[in-house]
């Protein structure tokens, strides 16, 4: 860890004391409350606009899960929070750091942007790692559909963002958790936020977990730090300084093969990767932001930030099962590491004001970037055949030549952007937005000597209608757009570099309604997204290819949240979709195959969750989550099926005393054995089995 780092967390502790001693008032609630007595739709959702609006006032999908909800469900991982989203699917794997979903019929996170805060890291080699754990997270916003107007190249299936706890300048509050579960995993957490004298206040949170892991040789370790500091330079300018990091080493368990076309069960706890593997993923988020109001009809948000993540994996490649000898064939390996470095500034300033008698809430900014990627990848060429149940895995073995190639690549970003909404009548109003990029990239070879450059101009725009049928109750329209490179914006590749960006458009329509003053609410939406300029083979041409493309999805979604009585609060949400390849080809073994009417690879059609939180009696709470997920596919033939599953998580809490609770949580409690993910069309990864943990949670 960097000496700045260092004294990031000496800084953190130091003030996690200090509030301790010289705390004011104290709020020492620490229950979740699974009453809430107003509407999340009446919130501001800051990912679906930049002036403002709440979900209810939105003409799009935007659906939000708060930092308590998530803690009360006991999801320790950002990935097990958004999968309980609607129509979010977890698509994390070791390859892309853990962090992509599926959302819309469009998966990995070249098309599901994800952001921090409201920041995006640029992806690079098709893989990102931050962030690693819910303690420090205020909460989780999901906003559906293209989303390019708002946040640039890179949101096609939508939007994640994820936005951390922030200083508390009303009011102390200091708390602890202490966990222990199924495969020696132990848990610590504490979070400490309150002012420190009349302009300065402070937010502190650290976490730290290791496990022995469920499966072979799965042992794993992290720990994150979010540390910051507002000071009140003056009633209307505050400034606030971050610094959030993370240092995972998760499991180095491999993909099972599947044996014959089935998966099976006997080998679910095997790891076929070779003994020395390694996975480290450290991460930091730096970040000043200015928040200024000269006014009450201007404001102004100016953010500047430093991001770094330095990653490496170590180990042998996939494993395939092979009928002739009875054994898994399993490839060489690779040792990679990933140096990224990307700082920059986005500032927006918001104008509210009258037109012709309307209210107009004007927003226009820009952003700027930078970025550099250093990526080494050593391959071993060597496969190896192993018994599937008594595999002798050996080491890493390096071979003469391994290198496969050291780049160096950098990309500038920079970006326009103007949001605009004003109230047509009294009970319509409209939403505009519209963006302009310009990436300049460039990559040069190590290995050969050849450097490569390109430059892109991508626009985006949307427009949305909302109109009130009563104060409760709206119907919303809109139209967008947005793009997706033809490689990872942060290391794209000399042919990808010659192609056009990928371009999207959505049209979706919907409903939104409160109930009983807040006590309950629903959504829904139905949509088309058609995304262009996809690479596919030419026929009669072996590995020439084309940006001819076309693939598209049609779908509903559906959410609900309810109060019965004083004591049951029911959360539930499903969705249903066609994604299909419309004009998509591919060449295998040198023949030009169509995949036509092919559903994309991984991409779920049926998604449903179901949470129940029930207060059985004073002091006690009983909650259950129910999660399904419809079959998919591993390759784009659609020959690699995967079951569809339903998951059955579980808890009791228990109040110990008006600070503190114990709770009891059992996931996959039904012990079911499913993948959530296809490593490829010939092996699988397995989902835990069933786990429990016992957690003792307490304020001060």
């Amino acid at each position: 860890m960097t000496t700045f780092r260092q004294s990031t967390l000496a800084l953190a502790i130091s003030l996690v004391c200090h509030a301790g001693i010289a705390a004011g008032q104290t709020d020492t609630s620490v229950v979740d409350e699974i009453i809430v007595s107003s509407s999340p739709l009446e919130k501001p959702a800051a990912t679906s606009s930049r002036v403002g609006l709440t979900p209810l006032d939105t003409p799009a999908s935007i659906h939000v899960l708060t930092g308590d909800e998530i803690l009360a469900r006991g999801d320790f991982s950002i990935q097990d929070a958004v999968a309980r989203m609607p129509g979010v699917v977890d698509q994390g794997s070791s390859g892309n750091g853990g962090t992509a979903v599926s959302a819309r019929g469009f998966n990995g996170l070249n098309s599901v942007m994800r952001l921090y805060d409201g920041v995006q890291m640029f992806v690079a080699a098709g893989t990102m790692t931050f962030p690693a754990d819910t303690w420090t997270v205020d909460r989780i916003e999901v906003l559906g559909g293209p989303s390019s107007s708002l946040y640039g190249t890179g949101a096609i299936g939508g939007v994640v963002n994820v936005i951390p706890r922030k200083p508390d300048p009303e009011q102390s509050l200091h708390r602890y958790r202490v966990t222990a579960g199924s495969y020696g995993t132990y848990r610590a957490a504490i979070d400490s936020t309150g002012p420190i004298g009349d302009r300065l206040s402070y937010r502190a949170s650290l976490s730290r977990q290791q496990s022995d892991g469920w499966a072979e040789r799965a042992d794993s370790e992290s720990w994150t730090l979010s540390a910051s500091l507002r000071l009140a330079l003056a009633p209307n300018l505050t400034l606030t300084f971050s610094e959030d990091y993370a240092d995972q080493r998760p499991a180095t368990n491999s993909a099972i093969p599947l044996i014959d076309g089935r998966f099976d069960e006997s080998l679910r706890r095997k790891n076929y990767n070779v003994l020395d593997a390694e996975r480290r993923y450290e991460d930091s988020w730096t970040q000043a932001r200015l928040d200024w109001a000269p006014s009450d009809a201007v404001t102004v948000r100016s953010t500047t930030y430093y991001l770094t993540a330095e990653r490496r994996w170590f180990g042998a490649g996939g494993v395939s099962w092979q009928p002739s000898t009875g054994l898994i064939a399993r490839q060489g390996g690779s040792d990679l590491t990933h140096d990224l470095r990307q700082y920059g500034n986005s500032t927006v300033a918001t104008l509210s004001s009258r037109i012709l008698g309307r209210d107009n809430t004007l927003a226009v900014g820009l952003d700027f970037n930078r970025l550099t990627f250093d990526h080494v990848y050593w391959v071993s060429q060597a496969t190896t055949l192993l018994d599937p149940w008594n595999p002798d895995v050996g080491t890493f073995q390096y071979l003469p030549g391994g290198y496969n190639y050291i780049n160096l690549f950098h990309a500038d970003q920079y970006a326009l952007f103007a949001e605009d909404h004003i109230a047509v009548t009294e009970r319509t109003s409209l939403l505009a937005g519209v963006r302009k990029d310009r990436y300049d990239v460039d990559r040069f070879e190590h290995l050969t000597g050849v450097g490569s450059a390109a430059s892109f101009n991508p626009g985006s725009w949307r427009v949305g209608v909302r109109h009130a049928l009563k104060p409760s109750l709206t119907v919303y329209g809109n139209f967008s757009t947005a793009t997706d490179p033809a490689g990872s914006v942060g290391n794209m590749s000399a042919a990808a570099q010659r192609m056009e960006m990928m371009d999207g458009k959505q049209l979706e329509i919907g409903v939104k309604q409160i109930l009983g003053g807040g006590r309950g609410e629903w959504t829904a939406a139905a949509y088309r997204i058609v995304k262009n300029n996809l690479q596919v083979s030419v026929p009669d041409q072996p590995g020439v290819t084309q940006q001819v493309g076309q693939q598209s999805s049609t779908g509903i979604e559906v959410a609900a949240s309810f109060e019965i009585g004083d004591a049951v609060r029911l959360a539930m949400n499903a969705a249903s979709l066609d994604a299909r390849f419309d004009d998509f080809a591919e060449t295998v073994g040198g023949t030009y195959v169509s995949r036509n009417g092919s559903t994309p690879p991984n991409v779920a059609e049926q998604t449903a969750n179901l949470w129940v939180d029930w207060r059985i009696r004073p002091g006690w709470y009983l909650r259950t989550g129910v999660r399904y997920v419809g079959e998919r596919y591993a390759d784009n033939a659609n020959t690699s099926r995967m079951q569809s599953y339903t998951v059955i998580d579980a808890g009791v809490t228990r109040d110990i005393a008006a600070q503190s609770r114990v709770d009891l949580r059992i996931w996959n409690a039904a012990d079911r054995f499913y993948t959530p993910r296809g490593s490829s069309a010939s092996s699988w990864s397995p989902a835990p089995p069933r786990t429990v943990e016992l957690s003792f949670t307490s304020s001060f």
